[in-house]
């Protein structure tokens, strides 16, 4: 039989591949602006942590805002749309900021 093509599949499930992708980064937008819980979201997350410290390493840490902004931004009601920018795009303030939320979670339960 042979293979479906990715539109007609697309087109069976009712969305489309650009649609999923923008409701999982809505997801983990929600979550790193504290909106979300870690464990609704949890295979997405872990996947995009992985994914963008292998494509955006930056081990010189170039253009990387102060540690404490990290934890002010948890601890803040909101979080300025360009830290959410720099953390899809370095892996290493993600991870940290990741951290960071775990860290804040646990101490509010």
């Amino acid at each position: 039989m042979p293979r479906q093509s990715r539109s007609h599949l697309e087109q069976k499930a009712g969305v489309t591949e650009q649609d999923l992708i923008g409701t999982a980064k809505g997801i983990i937008r929600s979550y790193l602006k504290g909106e979300r819980g870690r464990l609704s979201a949890e295979p997405l997350i872990s996947e995009f942590v992985r994914v963008t410290s292998e494509e955006h390493p930056n081990p010189k840490r170039m253009g990387c805002p102060a540690n404490t902004l990290h934890t002010q931004m948890v601890s803040s009601q909101g979080t300025d749309e360009t830290i959410l920018k720099h953390l899809e795009e370095c892996g290493p303030c993600l991870r940290d900021y990741v951290e960071f939320l775990d860290v804040a979670c646990r101490q509010n339960k």
